[in-house]
């Protein structure tokens, strides 16, 4: 009986110890991040209906407002979340392929309620005709706030490298 007291105790405090490591607020940040960037890849092959369902799954990761710096005049201002829903799902159907491949660690800084996320990444994008093709060295800095469902960006700043 003791002995067994002794390993319930050992597998309770190595779950504790697992949750408190994965549940820390930087740790999940990263994981959406990550998710995120993994929502954005799109690939050449990528079917109508997974392009659908990717539109939608990447308007989930924005607030209402979510603000958005980019090089392309079009992509920057405040956006509702109408707006972002429209503009993932248009992204998602009219990108050709898109990729976004972060090369080194992520510097990820968190307060109680918001996190910021800076990476240097390689973008390499083809998404309509009217938009040149994008193979560059991008620094990305991504703001999330803590909400009721979890962690949305709020603003997303894409700089190109030098």
């Amino acid at each position: 009986m003791k002995r067994l007291l002794i390993y319930l105790a050992i597998a309770i405090t190595a779950i504790g110890v697992f949750s408190y490591w994965y549940f820390r607020p930087a740790r999940v940040v990263k994981r959406n991040t990550l998710a995120l960037l993994s929502e954005l890849t799109i690939s050449p092959e990528t079917g109508r209906t997974a392009r659908i369902m990717k539109g939608s799954a990447l308007a989930n990761y924005f607030s209402s407002p979510t603000t958005l710096h980019s090089k392309y005049d079009f992509a920057n201002g405040s956006f509702e979340q109408g707006e972002i829903n429209d503009g993932c799902e248009m992204f998602a159907q009219q990108a050709s392929s898109f990729t976004v491949v972060p090369h080194d660690d992520m510097a990820i800084t968190v307060t109680d309620t918001k996190a910021t996320v800076t990476f240097s990444a390689d973008v390499k994008a083809k998404v309509a005709k009217w938009i040149e093709v994008v193979d560059d060295s991008f620094t990305i800095t991504i703001h999330w706030k803590k909400a009721d469902k979890g962690w949305k960006v709020t603003e997303s700043a894409w700089k190109t490298t030098p």
